[in-house]
C-alpha cells in the first residue's frame, strides 16, 4: 500500500514538474512567436500619417513566385523610420535578420559537416518571427538506404526539396535584405 502511494505520488510529482516546464517553454515560444514586429506597430498607428517604401528582392527559393521585399515605414513629420524584410507575407524587423542568417549559417554549415557523422535523424531551425528549416531524412519504398528533405516555411511561403542548396539561397536572401535596409539607413 505505501509503495504504491509512493509511486503514485513520484509519478504525480514528476508529471506535474514536466507539464509545468513544457507550459513554460510553449508560453515562451507563444508570446515570442505573438509579438508585432515594429514594423506593423507602425502601420497601425491611428494618430499619424503613414509612409512607406518597398524594394523588391530575389524570389524566395524553390520557384512558385513567392516574394520578398525590404520596406520602410515612418510617420510622416517624424525622424524614426522602421525598416524590415517582407518574406511572403512574413513581417521580419531588421534587428532580427543578423541572428536569422546566423542561424541559417549554422545550421547549413552542420547539414554539409556533420549530418552524416551525427547520424542525426533531422537537424532544424526556427527563428523567433516564424522562419523555420527542417532537413530530415527518411525511408520509403521499402528501401534501406534514407532518403533526404529540405522544409522551409515563412509567412505563406512553403518549400519542399531533397537539395539542401535552398538553404543557402535562403541565407542569401536575408543577407540581401540586411544590405538593403542597411543602405537605406538601417542601424
Amino acid at each position: 500500500m505505501h509503495k504504491g502511494f509512493f509511486a503514485f505520488t513520484l509519478a504525480t510529482i514528476v508529471l506535474g514538474v514536466t507539464g509545468s516546464a513544457n507550459a513554460q517553454v510553449d508560453s515562451r515560444l507563444s508570446s515570442a512567436q505573438s509579438a508585432a514586429p515594429q514594423y506593423e506597430i507602425v502601420l497601425k498607428r491611428t494618430d499619424a500619417v503613414i509612409v512607406t517604401q518597398s524594394y523588391p528582392l530575389s524570389n524566395l527559393p524553390g520557384g512558385g513566385g513567392f516574394r520578398a521585399s525590404a520596406k520602410v515605414a515612418w510617420a510622416l513629420g517624424e525622424a524614426e523610420k522602421v525598416y524590415a524584410l517582407d518574406l511572403s507575407g512574413r513581417m521580419i524587423d531588421f534587428n532580427q535578420l543578423a541572428g536569422i542568417e546566423d542561424g541559417l549559417d549554422k545550421m547549413i554549415q552542420a547539414v554539409n559537416t556533420s549530418f552524416d557523422t551525427l547520424k542525426a535523424e533531422s537537424m532544424s531551425y526556427r527563428s523567433q518571427s516564424g522562419v523555420s528549416a527542417n532537413y530530415y531524412s527518411y525511408l520509403s519504398d521499402g528501401s534501406d538506404k534514407p532518403r533526404r528533405n529540405l522544409y522551409l516555411v515563412a509567412g505563406s511561403y512553403i518549400s519542399q526539396s531533397p537539395n539542401p542548396e535552398a538553404l543557402s539561397q535562403l541565407r542569401d536572401l536575408i543577407a540581401q535584405a540586411r544590405q538593403k535596409l542597411i543602405a537605406l539607413g538601417a542601424k
